[in-house]
């Protein structure tokens, strides 16, 4: 049984809440005369592959009598509904054969990072699953990596 402080999503909550942070802003050092004030360093860019980004479907899984969630933990816990504006630029992909799901997921937080006016591309990878959907990180010539490069080179460009 777990103790009253314990929750099951408590590990996954809190690497994904890492994770959101590094996005968002990778380095939040003091700068300048005032607390507020800091020096925000954001990743020239982000990928993201078959991802959950939303944990509401699991409220009406066999999960739930275990995992307890609620309205406040699925929006603090759901990358798709803790976006902010970010400097980051991101793709977000999935695999064509995958379930329909996966396809929702990263349409909503599409959705999302461009209401906080980001830039983002949406995009699935036609006769992907969900572990051939990351293969393009194998070949430098291919639409994942080609991205990527450009990208970077963009935000080089620019600094």
């Amino acid at each position: 049984a777990l103790g009253p402080d314990e929750h099951p999503l408590a590990d996954f909550a809190t690497q994904a809440a890492q994770a959101r942070s590094q996005l968002r802003c990778i380095l939040d050092v003091p700068y300048g005369p005032t607390r507020e004030e800091t020096l925000d360093i954001f990743p020239a860019a982000a990928l993201l592959v078959s991802g959950v980004y939303d944990i509401a479907p699991l409220r009406y899984s066999y999960l739930q009598p275990m995992i307890g969630l609620d309205d406040g933990i699925i929006r603090c816990n759901s990358p798709a509904f803790t976006v902010r504006p970010c400097a980051t630029p991101l793709w977000v992909t999935w695999g064509g054969s995958e379930s329909s799901e996966f396809a929702r997921q990263s349409q909503l937080l599409h959705q999302s990072w461009l209401a906080q006016g980001n830039q983002a591309l949406l995009q699935e990878q036609p006769g992907a699953n969900h572990f051939s959907a990351i293969a393009g990180f194998t070949s430098a010539q291919s639409p994942i990596c080609r991205w990527l490069q450009h990208t970077l080179e963009q935000r080089g460009n620019a600094a």
